[in-house]
This record gives C-alpha cells, sequence and structure tokens, in this order.
C-alpha cells in the first residue's frame, strides 16, 4: 500500500514537471510543506538538498570562474576525418517538438559518420535507467545509435571535438565541458517561457556564455545578434515530407469520421499548459466563431487533458506523426499560434494541404505571408474570429491559400539539407567561443 502511495505521487510530481517545468513544480511542492511546518514559536524551518538544476547551475558558473584565468580551456581541433559531439539535452516527454529536432540532427550528424554522446542534464524520472532512457528515445523521436548518460554537476567532464548545449540549463553544464567548441543550439528564446524573475534571468545569462548559437531559423540568429552581439547563424525550417502530405486515405477512426462529414473543419494546437500557444486567445475566439456561423467542426489536438470550453469542440489529445498528418489533410484551417519562435506545425499543417492560421508578429515574418502561404491575425480573440469567418464565408480565398500554400512548401528542402548545414557551420566555426564563454563568467 506505501509503496502504491510513493508510486502515485512521484508520477504526478513527474507529470507536473513536464506541464509547468520543474522550477515551478517544486516552488508548489515548497510552498505545501511550508504550510504545514510551522513551529511553536510562530515561524518556518526547511531545509532541502540542492535540487540538480541548482547544482547544474551552480557548478557550471564556478567552475567557469575557476578555470577563467587558464590560458588553453579547449582541447586542440580534432584531426580525425569526422568530428565528435556531446549532446546536453534536458529530460523529455512525449510528443515534444523540441527533442524531435535535436534528435533529428543527432540521428543525421551519425548517418554522416559522426560519433555522438547525450547527456541528460537536470531532473528525470530516477526510475528509469539509461538504457530505458535510450530506448524511449529511439522509440518516441529518432533511431539513434548515440550512447546515453547522466550529468553528474560534481563529476569531471570528458573532453570532446563539439560540445553541443540545447537549452538554457543544459548551457550552465557546457560551461564544465572541455572542448574544441561550444554550440548553443537555439530552437527558441527561453526566457520568454517565464514571467519576469529568477528563471528568466537564469536563461537570459546562458547567451552572453560566449557560445556559438546555431538557431531554428533567421528569426532567432537575427534576434541574438542584435540584442547580444552574439555568434549567430541558422539552419533553415523545413518539413518531412515522407510524413507531412496530403492524405486521401485516412486510418484514424475518428479522423476518417471528421473527414466524410461536409462541416467546416478547424482544428487548433490545444497545448493549454504551454502560455506561448496561446490556448486562451483561441478558446475566446472560437467561442465567438461558434456563435457567428454553424456547420462547423471544431477539433483539438496536442494535449490530452485541456480545460473545458464554452463550445463544442472535440478534443484528440496527443497524436502519432502521421494522424497528425492525416487531422491536417482533412482540415480547412489549423489554428497553431506561436507567440515566440514559429512553430514546427506550421509548415507540416501547410505540407498537408491545410490553410494555417498564425499571429501577424516579428518572429513569423521571415516565413509567413499574410494570404500567401498562411493567414495571419493580430494576437486578438476578435481578429482570429474575424479571420475564421472570412474563410468561412469566402471558399475561393481558401482554396487560392491552400494552393499557394502548397507551392511555397514544395519549395523546401528536407531535413537532411538542415544537418549538412549545421555540420558545414560547425565545422568551419574556429573554436573561440570556448574561450570567451570561460572568460565572461
Amino acid at each position: 500500500m506505501l509503496l502504491k502511495r510513493i508510486h502515485a505521487i512521484t508520477n504526478k510530481f513527474f507529470n507536473k514537471c513536464r506541464e509547468i517545468g520543474f522550477f515551478p513544480t517544486v516552488d508548489i511542492v515548497f510552498s505545501k510543506i511550508k504550510s504545514k511546518l510551522k513551529t511553536n514559536k510562530g515561524y518556518q524551518i526547511i531545509q532541502a538538498p540542492l535540487s540538480s538544476s541548482y547544482d547544474v547551475i551552480l557548478n557550471g558558473l564556478k567552475y567557469a570562474k575557476k578555470v577563467s584565468n587558464q590560458q588553453d580551456n579547449h582541447i586542440p581541433k580534432s584531426q580525425s576525418k569526422e568530428l565528435e559531439f556531446v549532446w546536453l539535452v534536458p529530460f523529455f516527454s512525449k510528443g515534444s517538438g523540441g527533442h524531435k529536432t535535436l534528435f533529428r540532427f543527432v540521428k543525421g550528424l551519425e548517418d554522416m559518420g559522426c560519433k555522438c554522446h547525450v547527456y541528460i542534464v537536470g531532473e528525470y524520472d530516477v526510475s528509469l535507467t539509461t538504457d530505458n532512457i535510450r530506448n524511449q528515445i529511439r522509440e518516441y523521436f529518432e533511431p539513434i545509435n548515440a550512447d546515453v548518460k547522466i550529468y553528474y554537476a560534481e563529476d569531471i567532464q570528458e573532453e570532446s571535438d563539439i560540445v553541443v548545449c540545447t537549452s538554457w540549463i543544459t548551457a550552465y553544464a557546457a560551461l564544465t565541458f572541455n572542448a574544441n567548441s561550444k554550440i548553443y543550439f537555439v530552437q527558441d528564446y527561453e526566457p520568454s517561457f517565464y514571467s519576469l524573475g529568477s528563471y528568466w534571468y537564469l536563461a537570459e545569462q546562458t547567451y552572453k556564455f560566449g557560445y556559438y548559437h546555431i538557431t531554428h531559423g533567421a528569426w532567432l540568429t537575427n534576434f541574438l545578434r542584435e540584442s547580444y552581439e552574439s555568434q549567430a547563424d541558422y539552419y533553415d525550417i523545413a518539413v518531412d515530407r515522407n510524413i507531412y502530405y496530403p492524405r486521401t486515405k485516412i486510418k484514424n477512426p475518428l479522423i476518417k469520421k471528421f473527414h466524410q462529414d461536409k462541416n467546416f473543419k478547424v482544428c487548433f494546437y490545444g497545448r493549454s499548459v504551454t502560455p506561448r500557444r496561446c490556448f486562451e486567445l483561441v478558446a475566446m475566439a472560437l467561442h465567438l466563431f461558434s456563435e457567428k456561423v454553424d456547420q462547423i467542426t471544431l477539433i483539438s489536438y496536442g494535449w490530452n487533458d485541456i480545460p473545458a470550453l464554452s463550445f463544442s469542440c472535440h478534443n484528440l489529445g496527443m497524436l502519432s506523426p502521421d494522424e497528425l498528418a492525416e487531422l491536417y489533410s482533412v482540415c480547412d484551417v489549423c489554428i497553431a499560434l506561436s507567440a515566440t519562435n514559429i512553430s514546427l506545425v506550421a509548415h507540416e499543417s501547410i505540407a498537408c494541404g491545410c490553410v494555417l492560421m498564425d499571429l501577424a508578429v516579428e518572429n513569423t515574418a521571415d516565413y509567413l505571408m499574410h494570404l500567401q502561404n498562411s493567414y495571419l491575425v493580430k494576437p486578438l480573440p476578435t481578429d482570429i474570429c474575424d479571420g475564421l469567418i472570412n474563410l468561412y464565408q469566402d471558399r475561393e480565398l481558401l482554396k487560392n491559400i491552400k494552393q499557394s500554400s502548397f507551392q511555397y512548401i514544395s519549395e523546401k528542402t528536407g531535413w537532411e539539407n538542415q544537418v549538412q548545414k549545421l555540420y558545414s557551420l560547425v565545422k568551419s566555426y574556429d573554436g573561440n567561443a570556448s574561450d570567451r564563454a570561460s572568460q565572461k563568467n
């Protein structure tokens, strides 16, 4: 009975971490503990071991300070034919788009003959062995050959040609590695994941570590160059055309049922636990839309447990890539708002013949063009609703955007080209970022 209770509490904790992040979850736990630890003198006494994430941050900063006066803190460039990479990766959950992208690159580099190692940094599900984690990576994302290890902040780290950090917490871990070059694989501007406070500052400082930034798309590169004077380049945003194409045969029975009805179909990325996906804006807009029109089918996907909505909606929850392609293929419009960097969903939905609706903001401007390959709206519920009504009433406009969108996506290259581009950028990089990283801390 006790073991079942412990197992239930552990699962609840890790599920919460995956929903809102480790630090906010710990804050909630400590708040509950504090409320129960009143002493007779009226004050609280709380002491707990330092969390793994805090340990990573503090150890990285201490290590960087320690080596800042050394003349040579990186190893000579490898004379071998191919490079060796160490990838520092935060723990994951099934369906993580960011992990899908980074493991695409790990697998692609391995296919080119490079040796890769993966370290899991920060909190993770301690019930899993490294073999379990590796098997999950192969099942959820890509069939990598890399070995998987757990990063321990107090260990002396191995040397490598290239160390790649993939999130702000892993950027602190990268400070402790001795490498010819240190690469920051930046998929989004992570300070925007938090309100202005401790985590915002901790994330924001990592762009000042002097790493060589390789970003997901041009907007982030331009932003880092202008805001931090960072050395930055980018790989282009691609789409896997082997998965994302207009499907005529639908296997998922629920999606097949939607395909058979004649309603105007709108799907939306309903990841309600991720603020940058603007769930509340979409929910209010669809409430207005459902009041003004009929013969519509509204479908949420991307998260299993969304809040109750004020309109009739089918929630499909987490879907496989093939099921996503089927859903996009049967829908008229896909609402996939992203308040930060452009989402993978944007190009994937376009590739399946669906009209993408996204925000008319700076971060979409490099890729999305209103009425050409997408329908862009202001971040207001009324503007989103008006856009949907326009597409609902003007089917010729809907058809034209679908056609021009499909032409746009047909000219995009695949992920293999982007792996090659990243490899070329890394190969030509002189490695001086490793020196600057230690000098700035």
